[in-house]
């Protein structure tokens, strides 16, 4: 759906499929041996397991107000009940992630509590409790800026590798990444 200069996908499998390629080409720091999708979990299917221990759920965020993205932009029983099954993951010593993908105009991301409460507290709980966060903000602008917003993607592109090379050094369970859209599903 395009929404003034931008185009939302609104369309979850979409969000998935570009997720997968974010995994399989090695986005998340390591290329995996194997990635099984849809995979049951405790009373919820969760989106990927990658190598036997590492469980991955994807939001597509398309809520996007004074330049900050929010999700959800309804109501998500079932996000929340995702998020609880991560924690349950996590304490068991597996791996989980929340893997947030946007490509709206927006420069950073904050859980919807104006929508949902609930989930916005069981998402910092969440992030509390160890689950690791993955964030891609990313646009098509940026491959061959012609104006201005292309050559701020492009400038978001270069800070995010920045912030990646220095979060090395620091301790942290946020991932940056920069992936072009375009490149995502090439």
């Amino acid at each position: 759906v395009k929404k003034g200069e931008e185009w939302v996908l609104i369309n979850t499998s979409v969000h998935s499929r570009i997720a997968h390629e974010i995994i399989k080409r090695g986005h998340l720091g390591f290329l995996p041996e194997s990635v099984q999708r849809e995979v049951k979990a405790g009373s919820s299917r969760l989106d990927f397991l990658i190598d036997g221990n590492f469980f991955i759920e994807v939001k597509g965020v398309n809520l996007s107000k004074n330049g900050i993205c929010f999700f959800p932009d309804a109501p998500t029983k079932r996000g929340r009940k995702h998020l609880i099954e991560l924690i349950k993951l996590k304490k068991r010593g597996f791996r989980a992630r929340i893997l947030l993908l946007s490509f709206r105009n927006c420069s950073c991301f904050l859980p919807n509590s104006e929508t949902d409460e609930e989930f916005a507290r069981t998402f910092w709980n969440a992030l509390e409790s160890g689950v690791e966060r993955f964030i891609n903000i990313s646009t098509d602008k940026a491959v061959r800026p012609t104006n201005v917003m292309g050559t701020t993607k492009r400038i978001c592109e270069l800070y995010a590798q920045n912030a990646i090379s220095l979060k090395d050094k620091e301790n942290t369970l946020t991932d940056i990444v920069a992936v072009r859209f375009g490149n995502v599903l090439g």
